[in-house]
């Protein structure tokens, strides 16, 4: 045993030494004294033993998460027919790039990072790995899509013509920079008109933890929020409770509906996106590019427009921690 140890050593610190040896070897070792070896069942494999689990999920469903296990192990190559713990946070990098260059949308990326992590998810709760490499993809919201911001005017007009809890979305839009979903989900008791913030947990990402963003109101945005609070409690905007963000009916085909009939139209020149599918250049999301180019606009630093917009990257997270709340404050009010 001391032999063989002594022997992948050398061959690791030579770099000939492959994952499956020293695999092999520890397994040798943790038999001899009795103790459970190292789970080598290939990736592949894993992948169908998580979808024989899911098989009363919806056909449909069911057949979108065969689709992307075979696209993920078809990139993975022969690193699939390896051991699960075999792939790695880069493995799983260089396939969302690859999915992005495709033209897949925003959504459509989440889905995909929300299936795999899943099934990493699945291995880690077995003891097969440690750790889940799909959590270290940091997925750009506009990844695939390129919208574009809404003007004065056109943000303007939409807080003119928009009434009741559509007025109360736009606003949120225009002076938080939130995305349709948390705006519809937005909750009275995350108001705090003392302190002039709104805190809220943001609904995007792949990550389990997600931590809570506090955001200053805008004069402009209190005002309004003031002049509707009744009962301070439940959702912000009731209309919109339970109503998905995407599909036929749902939220951005809401939102985009009433901008049309603002007179905003949704794209200057018709565009296609990925596979043939049609995309606006302007929707609910142009006011996120509005709230950002404003605050660069009138100079705000790139740490603070990063904090305000709740950024999931690590690395910027740290960046924006030493922001400071008057400065936050200050920046929200040169909007």
């Amino acid at each position: 045993m001391a032999a063989d140890l002594e022997l992948t050593a050398r061959r690791g610190r030579a770099g000939t030494l492959t994952t499956d040896r020293g695999r092999a070897v520890v397994n040798e070792i943790l038999e001899a004294v009795g103790q459970t070896p190292l789970d080598t069942t290939t990736f592949r494999a894993f992948c169908g033993r998580w979808l024989e689990m899911k098989s009363k999920t919806a056909p449909a469903t069911l057949r979108r998460y065969k689709t992307i296990t075979a696209k993920f192990c078809a990139s993975l190559g022969p690193i699939a027919d390896r051991a699960v713990a075999s792939v790695r946070p880069g493995h799983c990098e260089d396939h969302f790039i690859t999915l992005t260059k495709e033209g897949l949308s925003a959504s459509t990326l989440r889905l995909h990072a929300t299936v795999l992590s899943g099934i990493f998810a699945r291995a880690m709760s077995q003891g097969i790995v440690s750790t889940n490499p799909v959590t270290s993809v940091e997925l750009d919201d506009s990844a695939g899509e390129s919208k574009e911001p809404f003007t004065d005017d056109e943000v303007g007009t939409l807080i003119e013509k928009a009434t009741g809890d559509m007025k109360t979305l736009v606003l949120l839009g225009a002076y938080t920079g939130m995305r349709i979903d948390d705006a519809a989900k937005a909750q009275w008791q995350g108001v705090d008109f003392d302190a002039m913030t709104y805190t809220f947990v943001v609904q995007k990402g792949i990550r389990k933890n997600k931590e809570k963003l506090v955001v200053p109101l805008h004069p402009r945005l209190a005002a309004h929020l003031q002049a509707i609070a009744g009962d301070t409690c439940g959702a912000i905007c009731p209309v919109f409770v339970g109503i998905k963000p995407g599909g036929g009916n749902g939220l951005s085909d809401r939102f985009v509906r009433f901008m049309e009939g603002c007179g905003i139209a949704r794209s200057s020149s018709p565009r296609t996106h990925g596979r043939g599918r049609s995309v606006s250049a302007k929707s609910f999301h142009s006011f996120r590019h509005f709230f950002n180019s404003q605050l660069l606009a009138a100079g705000v630093d790139e740490a603070t427009r990063m904090a305000l917009s709740g950024h999931a990257s690590k690395s910027i997270s740290r960046r924006y921690s030493h922001t400071s709340a008057d400065g936050r404050r200050a920046a929200i009010e040169k909007l």
